[in-house]
């Protein structure tokens, strides 16, 4: 439990989201129109003057005993932005940048939005009054996988570079969240990074999405850079204009691609994923393989 000063009251409005999970640290655009949360956005945010330095507890919807409720952990989110439409459905669409984890307590009220009574967990602005020497050995690791991350990540894209710039310079406690906000995976695994109170066990959570994600980037590279030397360009009946081909190439490429994916899959194997995390890269392996083989 967080013990420093409070910063996030004990009682927060609730915006339920649908597979989407908000983590510290990141920004989501989210689209409101069930009639809860137009409640909340209405009376909360849109008719107050100052609803940018309102906080909102953002919980994931989940699934319990058959019926649908909220999430035990969610994040105090602040609105960045808000806009509104009225054709062809009302809705609202906000930006949320999350702050810090909450535990969910109870919900003191339903109608006509959801409130509940929450505890903070973390510090909203990161700062971690005492590391372990195994957290700055985790996060040392994942600094080095996070640059090998944005090195296979377009270059030209100017969130990328900035990352680039400030990673060295980021907190400790921003480093998770930041990059499974940004790596492919799923809604259960990003629920999994949520729940990681624990700065250690937050790093043993992400690191292997980060691997995988890595992983993946490079075979594709690697099946990529293969594929160039079996373009074949064809004349069009058009003049002027060309058609490019692209033909598999028959039989398996030459080189060490055989080995290439072996040494994956052992890694997929030895990284100690959750079953389910497990379950989709193995599935990500089979597209990959089809596309070099």
């Amino acid at each position: 439990m967080f013990k420093g000063r409070r910063a996030i009251p004990s009682r927060l409005p609730v915006l339920l989201l649908e597979n989407l999970v908000l983590l510290p640290g990141s920004s989501l655009v989210v689209q409101v129109s069930d009639p809860r949360g137009m409640n909340l956005v209405d009376a909360h945010l849109w008719q107050s003057d100052d609803w940018k330095d309102q906080y909102v507890g953002v919980v994931p919807r989940v699934a319990t005993d058959n019926k649908t409720g909220f999430h035990s952990t969610g994040t105090a989110a602040r609105v960045q932005q808000i806009t509104s439409r009225s054709h062809p459905r009302p809705l609202f669409s906000l930006l949320l940048i999350g702050q810090c984890r909450i535990r969910i307590d109870d919900i003191t009220q339903e109608v006509p939005y959801a409130i509940a009574k929450v505890t903070q967990l973390e510090n909203p602005n990161f700062q971690v009054t005492s590391v372990t020497s195994e957290v700055e050995s985790l996060a040392k690791n994942f600094r080095t996988s996070a640059h090998e991350l944005l090195e296979l990540l377009d270059v030209q894209s100017p969130s990328v570079g900035k990352l680039k710039e400030i990673l060295d310079s980021l907190p400790v406690g921003t480093l998770p969240d930041l990059f499974t906000s940004i790596v492919k995976c799923s809604f259960q695994e990003k629920l999994e990074v949520l729940d990681a109170v624990g700065l250690s066990d937050r790093y043993k959570v992400a690191q292997p999405l980060m691997l995988r994600q890595i992983e993946t980037l490079k075979m594709l590279k690697r099946a990529s850079n293969s594929s160039i030397g079996n373009v074949i360009v064809k004349k069009s009946t058009t003049p002027s204009k060309n058609l490019i081909n692209f033909t598999k190439p028959q039989g398996k490429l030459p080189g060490r691609d055989e080995d290439d994916v072996a040494e994956l899959e052992q890694k997929i194997k030895t990284a100690g994923m959750p079953e389910h995390a497990l379950q989709a890269a193995n599935k990500e392996m089979k597209v990959v393989m089809c596309v070099v083989f």
